[in-house]
């Protein structure tokens, strides 16, 4: 043994208290950053599993995409799935051919692509979701109001397809989405026939809409919009989507920002704390301003689709 651990051995037990409180603080100092560590990082995966809860699989969502910027996005490499809907006003609302009244039989139809729904329904479901649209999934809540409990996977529902507005001379002319209105007027376009592929329960993603309609593979809507999926995401993630965004001219866009967060995606480096603690310059005490960040406040009565949900909007110019 040579003289240094020779030293370094008589001290150590020459002072068998100061080692031992020595040692035993290096491990709990070891213990406390541990935890801490562990805390957060657990904290910032409940946080991304709330996201996907809320608002679906999804990454990102472009509005006013036209097919050329469809078919690129399906073919880039960086993108794992891609999903579209029609966000035509006036196919948005469903009036059911009942006798119950409107505040129950009035709802709210989406028309969108099973790559939509893949992304979009994460919650449990009975049957298997529409391909195509002939096919429906209908949430189990709009049956019970309207008195189809018995209503079953395979059985076909009638109903007005149209749009739901409000022009009394008080407001201005405006689609509506959301809850029913006293006010509120129905416009029908044609009544419609399909069957039902789907019964959701509680599907919080797609909560404003009654009905999902799915879509034909040889259709594209001219009011188009897009949700995609990263096949990587993590800390590059804003930065992938802000290239997608600006190689193929989308400029109307909107990342879920709150599931980015949990993968440590930021837009830099300085300013993240601020941009994950506060929004809009607002304080996280700002219970309002706070709820609103953490996406658990849905907003009902909206004229405009891009309203449905509550996103923050990354570079692109926001349209919420």
């Amino acid at each position: 043994m040579n003289i240094i651990s020779t030293l370094t051995l008589r001290h150590l037990l020459g002072n068998k208290k100061r080692s031992i409180v020595t040692i035993l603080g290096i491990a709990a100092s070891t213990a406390l950053i541990s935890a801490i560590v562990l805390g957060v990082f657990s904290f910032f995966k409940f946080f991304g599993l709330l996201a996907i809860q809320t608002e679906g699989n999804v990454h990102a969502r472009f509005s006013e995409i036209t097919h050329e910027q469809y078919v690129s996005l399906k073919e880039d490499k960086r993108i794992a799935s891609v999903g579209i809907c029609d966000a035509e006003e006036k196919i948005t609302g469903v009036r059911l051919l009942n006798d119950k009244e409107d505040r129950f039989r009035i709802g709210n139809i989406d028309h969108v692509d099973n790559g939509y729904l893949s992304m979009g329904v994460v919650a449990d479901y009975d049957g298997v979701l529409p391909k195509n649209s002939s096919e429906i999934a209908v949430e189990e809540q709009f049956l019970i109001d309207n008195g189809l409990d018995d209503l079953k996977i395979g059985d076909s529902l009638t109903f007005d397809q149209g749009y739901r507005y409000i022009d009394n001379g008080l407001e201005d002319f405006a689609y509506l989405a959301g809850n029913y209105r006293s006010d509120e007027q129905f416009k029908a376009e044609s009544t419609e026939t399909c069957t039902v592929t789907a019964i959701l329960h509680g599907n919080r993603p797609t909560g404003n809409w009654d009905i999902l309609r799915g879509m034909d593979d040889d259709y594209f809507p001219e009011k188009a919009q897009v949700l995609i999926l990263l096949k990587k995401c993590d800390h590059t993630a804003i930065k992938q989507l802000n290239s997608i965004t600006a190689e193929y001219g989308i400029d109307k866009c909107e990342y879920n920002t709150e599931y980015l967060i949990s993968c440590f995606a930021f837009e830099d480096s300085s300013g993240s704390y601020k941009a994950f603690f506060c929004h809009d310059g607002c304080c996280p005490c700002n219970s309002h301003s706070y709820i609103n960040y953490l996406n658990i406040q849905f907003h009902r009565n909206v004229p405009h689709r891009e309203n449905a949900l509550s996103w923050n909007a990354g570079k692109c110019r926001s349209y919420i």
